[in-house]
């Protein structure tokens, strides 16, 4: 992605929302969703290459309660923004450290 011409980026964790197809086939044959410190692994080791230059729009998503089927952490999307935050200030981390700026490697 950071080879792409792009300038900004949103993600989010999959969501499973009621009444929709991928809503009922969950009910009928519930799939692994990532838990909340997976998804925060996850986004961190994705920030982490991410080309420095784009601009991160987005770090989760937030379906209304009522309609949420999966995931269930219990957390909005500010504190699970926050949680990101806090755990790359742990790791002294951020977005580019292990990016690669291909366009420079001769091949």
């Amino acid at each position: 992605l950071s080879r792409l011409p792009y300038h900004c980026h949103k993600m989010h964790q999959l969501q499973i929302v009621k009444e929709t197809i991928m809503g009922r086939q969950y009910l009928k044959k519930p799939l692994n969703l990532l838990t909340h410190t997976e998804y925060i692994d996850v986004i961190i080791s994705f920030i982490e290459r991410l080309n420095p230059d784009i601009i991160i729009q987005r770090l989760s998503g937030e379906a209304p309660p009522p309609i949420l089927i999966a995931p269930k952490w219990g957390k909005r999307y500010a504190e699970i923004v926050q949680d990101i935050d806090k755990e790359m200030k742990k790791r002294d981390t951020w977005q580019g450290k292990l990016f690669t700026n291909i366009s420079k490697i001769k091949t």
